[in-house]
C-alpha cells in the first residue's frame, strides 16, 4: 500500500474530530482506494514528500463533511524551519455524497440481506454514496504593497471618492474617527487619574 493511503487511513482513524462527531471516513477512505489509478498524482507527490493532514469541518452549511488538507515539505517536519519548506500547492479533498434515488425503501425483515441495525437490505434503495472531490490548490507567489501606509490612505480617500462618497462626508468620516481618538484618550486618562488617586 502506498504512503498516502497508508498515512491517510491512520490520520483518519486517529485523528480526534472523526473519533468524536458522526462523520465516518471509512466510505471515503474506500471511494480513494476505489479511484487510485485517477489519484496517481496526489499518490506520486506523497511519495516523494513529506505529508501533513489538516482536518477542516464543514463550510457550506451542512452540505459536506468537512475536507481534508494535504500539505506536502521537502524536509521532515521534525526538522527546525520545516515550514519553509513546504510546497507552493496542496491538495484539497472534500468529503461529498452522491443521491441515489432508486427507490423508497420497502425492505422487511424477511429479504435476503436484510440489515436489522439499519432497518434495510442496503441494495435498490433511496441513499447518499459517499463521495469526495479531490482538487490542487496552488499559490501563485506572495505579493506585498510597494509603499508607504499614507500612500494607502491616500488610495483609500481616492477609492472611496470614486464610489460616489463626497469630499465634504470624508472630511466629516475624519473629523469623527478623530473625535473618537480623543474621547477614548481621555476616558484613558481618567482611569488612570482614578488610579493615582486610590495611591496611598
Amino acid at each position: 500500500m502506498s504512503k498516502f493511503l497508508t498515512e491517510l487511513k491512520k490520520f483518519l482513524m486517529k485523528d480526534d474530530y472523526f473519533l468524536e462527531s458522526n462523520v465516518k471516513p471509512v466510505g471515503y477512505y474506500n471511494v480513494i482506494l476505489q479511484n487510485q489509478e485517477e489519484l496517481a498524482e496526489v499518490i506520486s507527490d506523497c511519495e516523494n514528500y513529506h505529508l501533513e493532514f489538516r482536518y477542516d469541518s464543514d463550510n457550506e452549511e451542512g452540505c459536506t463533511d468537512g475536507s481534508i488538507s494535504i500539505y506536502l515539505y521537502t524536509k521532515s517536519l521534525h526538522e527546525d524551519y520545516s515550514w519553509q519548506s513546504v510546497l507552493n500547492y496542496y491538495y484539497r479533498i472534500n468529503f461529498e455524497d452522491d443521491e441515489r434515488s432508486w427507490g423508497y425503501c420497502e425492505c422487511s425483515p424477511s429479504d435476503v440481506g436484510y440489515n436489522p441495525l439499519h432497518r434495510c437490505c442496503g441494495a435498490g434503495c433511496d441513499w447518499y454514496a459517499p463521495a469526495v472531490n479531490v482538487t490542487k490548490v496552488e499559490s501563485k507567489g506572495y505579493f506585498k504593497f510597494d509603499g508607504q501606509e499614507r500612500d494607502l490612505w491616500k488610495m483609500e480617500s481616492e477609492w472611496e471618492l470614486e464610489s460616489g462618497i463626497s469630499k465634504e462626508q470624508l472630511e466629516q468620516q475624519e473629523k469623527e474617527r478623530q473625535l473618537q481618538y480623543i474621547d477614548e484618550e481621555i476616558q484613558e486618562l481618567l482611569k488612570q487619574k482614578e488610579l493615582f488617586l486610590k495611591v496611598k
